[in-house]
């Protein structure tokens, strides 16, 4: 959403696409676009592949696109067909080792740092990996006493 901020703090009228795969978030999305907006400023398309491939035949002011580098791809080369600027946020792998010297405290409030850097969804959050594995319990206990309401966003480790 931070994209869509900047787009109409600048003046812009802009359309934003969700994710198919986060079905519910997509709802989410579309129905706040609806409450918030004009439709004639700032809407909110719903679809998949098809609508995708669609709207990259379309001729845009800018592409703003966050995902894949794969997608990322396709994305640019459409945008080349028109000479459209575009600015790509692709995602990628950032390990995050943890080992049994690490001061469990500081881990913590760095990893909560990087997973919420700029109040928004970060691409580059951590892959933690616990070397030993008790290096996991730990700092699960430290996160939830530095970070209660973060808690959730751990418990798949």
């Amino acid at each position: 959403m931070a994209p869509l901020i900047g787009s109409i703090s600048a003046g812009n009228c802009s359309v934003i696409k969700p994710s198919p795969d986060a079905k519910f978030t997509a709802l989410f999305m579309d129905q706040m676009i609806r409450d918030l907006f004009d439709e004639h400023y700032v809407s909110c398309i719903l679809g998949g592949k098809e609508l995708n491939e669609f709207i990259l035949t379309l001729q845009w002011d800018h592409i703003f696109f966050t995902g894949s580098i794969r997608v990322g791809k396709i994305v640019m080369q459409s945008a080349s067909k028109y000479l459209t600027p575009i600015t790509l946020e692709l995602g990628g792998k950032s390990p995050c080792v943890i080992n049994k010297g690490a001061n469990i405290e500081i881990a913590a409030r760095r990893i909560a740092w990087g997973q919420d850097y700029q109040c928004r969804p970060n691409l580059y959050c951590s892959r933690l990996h616990f070397d030993p594995p008790i290096s996991q319990r730990r700092i699960c206990e430290a996160f939830q006493i530095l970070y209660p309401i973060h808690v959730w966003r751990l418990s798949g480790i």
